[in-house]
C-alpha cells in the first residue's frame, strides 16, 4: 500500500508542469535528448515578472497521452532575468533574455539559459544519456 501510494504521488509530481501560483516565463520545444521526438523546455518561477523571479525553476517535459509530463526539474536556480537590456543583444548581434535549445557538436543540444543579455550571466544545460546537467554557468 505505501509503494501504491509512493508512486501515485511520485506521478502526480511529475505530470504536474508546475503549481497553482507557478508562472512559465520562457518555453521551447525541440528534441534534446536526441530521440527525434520534440520535448517543451520550460522556465517557471513564483513571480510573473522575469526580473523579480529569484527562485525560478527548469524542466523539460515530454508528451504522453496528448498531455506534457515533466520527466525532469531543477528547482531552485537563484537567478533573476534582465529583458530591460534585450537592446544590448540586439546591438551586438548576441541572443536576448530567455531560453534556448542550441545544436552542436556533441550528440545532444544544449539547453542555454540567457539571465542578461551580452554578459557571461548564463546557465548551460545538456543531456548526458541519462539526465540533464549543469555544465557552465556563466560570471
Amino acid at each position: 500500500m505505501r509503494i501504491a501510494l509512493f508512486l501515485l504521488g511520485l506521478t502526480l509530481v511529475l505530470t504536474s508542469p508546475a503549481s497553482a501560483r507557478d508562472y512559465i516565463l520562457y518555453s521551447r520545444i525541440g528534441d534534446v535528448d536526441a530521440d527525434r521526438v520534440a520535448e517543451r523546455v520550460v522556465i517557471y518561477s513564483s513571480n510573473p515578472n522575469p526580473r523579480k523571479g529569484k527562485s525560478v525553476a527548469l524542466a523539460v517535459q515530454e508528451k504522453r497521452g496528448g498531455q506534457w509530463r515533466t520527466v525532469f526539474r531543477e528547482k531552485s536556480v537563484d537567478h533573476e532575468f534582465h529583458p530591460e537590456n534585450n537592446n544590448l543583444a540586439a546591438q551586438t548581434g548576441g541572443m536576448k533574455t530567455g531560453l534556448y535549445i542550441r545544436k552542436t557538436d556533441a550528440r545532444y543540444p544544449d539547453i542555454f539559459i540567457v539571465f542578461t543579455p551580452n554578459s557571461g550571466d548564463f546557465f548551460l544545460y545538456r543531456y548526458n544519456g541519462s539526465t540533464y546537467k549543469l555544465l557552465d554557468v556563466g560570471n
